[in-house]
């Protein structure tokens, strides 16, 4: 487990300097650049850990809150494969929930809460199966993931 978090955290530290640092330094904010990345040294293999962690709960609202940050864009489908990815799939909750929340689904999928209503608004949500019980199903969000990493 701790090189898998290792691996989560060196991804996860790359792709936050990516969005967070980068955006700082297209605007010219260079001291906050230096800043901020020194402290997403510090905070991500914390953030890491959450990810992986044993607690569904945990993990799922760590995605929540890293989602539109760390990965603003949907992800391409290979992203899935990487180590931040797997970490990401696997932490909708544990395997006897059969519904996940809309934002649990947007942060599993790497998009916006609002790009999985549009889907389930579109053809009847085709891809994605609403749960009777509310949320959408946890089997055709992962099914989605599968579909994009081929």
């Amino acid at each position: 487990m701790p090189d898998q978090i290792d691996a989560v955290a060196e991804q996860l530290t790359d792709e936050l300097d990516n969005h967070v640092v980068g955006a700082l330094e297209a605007i010219g904010a260079l001291d906050l650049a230096k800043m901020t990345r020194a402290r997403i040294a510090e905070i991500a293999p914390r953030l890491a850990a959450d990810l992986c962690s044993a607690d569904d709960r945990v993990a799922a609202q760590t995605v929540i809150d890293l989602a539109g940050i760390a990965w603003p864009d949907d992800p391409d489908p290979s992203w899935w494969r990487t180590p931040l990815g797997r970490a990401v799939g696997r932490s909708v909750g544990s395997t006897y929930t059969d519904a996940v929340s809309y934002s649990v689904a947007a942060a599993m999928l790497g998009v916006a809460t609002g790009t999985v209503k549009s889907i389930m608004s579109r053809d009847g949500g085709a891809d994605l199966d609403r749960h009777p019980d509310g949320g959408i199903t946890k089997a055709s969000v992962l099914a989605r993931i599968a579909r994009l990493a081929r």
